[in-house]
């Protein structure tokens, strides 16, 4: 998963923080792909897996059924049902250990092909965690740059508002070139026309004091200040204006950001889901192939016993249920079908039409004690 780092202050480092954005979206991005990309390397995995079981199974299973039709054979020559399988039937005891020879290289086959699904099964879960985990984190991710998207534009219109007052103290600045202080200290150096000169030189004298070195000092002093105070005016407007310009860019950063994270999130989904489905076909695919191997155990246990005891009923029987658990593997397959429909129509042949589905309805077991068809 992606390694969490402190976020850098905007307000301190704004581009600092934007590479950081794009640095994490990218490094995000990469562990989607990777997890959309596992999904079909699992399933081509897990496909080549099953044709691989599935050419073993077909392989042990012929040999297994056609040693179990031998055996079907010749548990059929015993008259009676409660009669014993014993050590002195030199056929039949052969013809049993060959078959669950051939049943016990089945059950290992089917074993191993559970043990291998159960591994499929594992990968499959933990990477539709590993998704699902993901999926939060992209949601999680969402909502904090929300908020900072929403953070960065109140800023913007503070900004905005400043240069919106500059604005209009420039229009003040033109108009007025000076304040009232710098007007009032030149107004107090013009010499007043309207008060009774007593003779020329007065006037005169008036006249050299409004343009003595002095006042024009002051009157240049004046136009300085005005024009600072305009262009400091001016480099704040340029200052707000900027800075809104790079938080309305960092805002549509993280919008889009947003907008990139929710896309990736409606990708891994279906991702998360294939998982899943997978994960649940695959586990499918090992309570049968457990099932079968039970069935299997089950059948050895009965049959392969150091005094061969158990009555050609109770045989018969489990190698009908062990048909019956096995049709979930080899169903619409035709040689297990032939051969299943084979078994089926010996024992009828032999024992009577209603043989196969007695046989079935009396589970065998050695706690019922034999029982006799």
């Amino acid at each position: 998963m992606i390694e969490k780092e402190p976020a850098i202050n905007w307000t301190i480092d704004l581009y600092g923080r934007r590479g950081q954005l794009e640095r994490q979206f990218w490094e995000i991005r990469d562990c989607v792909n990777r997890i959309v990309a596992s999904l079909a390397s699992k399933r081509n995995a897990i496909a080549k897996l099953e044709q691989i079981n599935a050419r073993q199974t077909k392989v042990a299973a012929e040999d297994a059924y056609k040693a179990l039709e031998r055996v079907v054979k010749e548990l059929l020559t015993i008259e009676r049902g409660k009669r014993k399988l014993s050590i002195e039937s030199t056929l039949i005891v052969a013809t049993l250990i060959d078959s669950v020879e051939k049943f016990e290289v089945l059950a290992a086959v089917s074993k191993e092909n559970a043990n291998e699904l159960g591994v499929s099964a594992g990968d499959c879960i933990n990477l539709q965690n590993e998704a699902s985990q993901l999926i939060q984190e992209l949601n999680d991710r969402s909502g904090s740059l929300n908020k900072e998207c929403e953070a960065v534009l109140k800023v913007k219109k503070q900004t905005d508002d400043d240069f919106s007052m500059y604005q209009d103290k420039e229009e003040n600045l033109r108009d007025r070139p000076d304040s009232a202080e710098d007007s009032q200290s030149v107004g107090n150096c013009i010499p007043d026309f309207g008060q009774k000169l007593t003779s020329q030189q007065d006037f005169g004298n008036k006249l050299i004091g409004f343009f003595d070195s002095d006042t024009e000092d002051k009157l240049d002093e004046a136009v300085d200040a005005s024009k600072k105070r305009l262009n400091e005016n001016l480099a704040h407007q340029k200052e707000s204006r900027d800075k809104a310009a790079t938080y309305y860019q960092l805002a549509m950063f993280c919008k889009n950001g947003i907008a990139a994270l929710m896309d990736l999130k409606n990708n891994l989904e279906p991702i998360a889901t294939g998982f899943s489905i997978e994960y649940g076909r695959v586990t499918t695919a090992q309570g049968v192939e457990n099932k079968l191997w039970e069935g299997l155990e089950r059948l050895k246990s009965n049959i392969w016993s150091t005094d061969f005891t158990s009555t050609r009923g109770n045989s018969l029987g489990l190698i009908l249920q062990l048909l019956v658990a096995d049709n979930e593997v080899f169903h619409c397959q035709l040689f297990f079908e032939d051969t299943k429909t084979r078994i089926k129509e010996s024992i009828r042949s032999k024992i009577g039409a209603n043989a196969v589905e007695k046989l079935l309805v009396h589970i065998p077991s050695k706690t019922l004690g034999d029982f006799v068809l």
